[in-house]
């Protein structure tokens, strides 16, 4: 008898563990989805197209650092498709459209040019790693995504609104 007390034990400690793992993986869910809550038209769209590409950064990074299977196939799809959202990101950004819970900041408008500037670079950045995935070896691809982070990061640093920690 005293050795199924241990083993249940063992069970209800891995239940509770699994219980604790689900309930953080829904709360980040949850906590992302309402992020875009109230969001509506044009403000809605280009959060959402901002969404797919972390999404898609995220990714990438997992395959570059050995966190996910590298496929050369696969980074070269993605990286198309962030170029193919970069080239419609201006286009998300009508003047003025700073309805809550918008993350722009109106400095947008007044830097048009800068902001116009980071997007060119970003749709560059992203068709480079899209090409190089094709041909080169993986430090080229890592060397790479670090550009096109950095262009993610340095917009972001200008344009968006710092995100309220939790």
């Amino acid at each position: 008898m005293t050795q199924s007390k241990p083993m249940a034990f063992l069970v209800a400690t891995r239940f509770n563990l699994l219980t604790l793992m689900v309930c953080l993986v829904a709360g980040f869910g949850l906590n992302h989805a309402t992020a875009h809550t109230g969001a509506t038209g044009i403000v809605k769209q280009r959060m959402d197209l901002m969404d797919q590409i972390s999404k898609d950064m995220k990714h990438l990074k997992a395959m570059i650092r050995g966190l996910k299977s590298y496929d050369p196939l696969k980074v070269r799809q993605i990286s198309l498709a962030n170029n193919q959202a970069a080239e419609k990101i201006p286009d998300q950004f009508p003047e003025g459209s700073l309805q809550h819970p918008t993350e722009a900041r109106p400095e947008i408008w007044q830097k048009w040019d800068k902001f116009s500037a980071y997007n060119r670079e970003l749709v560059l950045e992203s068709q480079r790693l899209s090409e190089i995935a094709e041909t080169a070896q993986l430090p080229a691809i890592q060397n790479q995504f670090r550009e096109l982070s950095k262009t993610c990061l340095g917009c972001h640093k200008s344009f968006r609104k710092k995100k309220k920690k939790s």
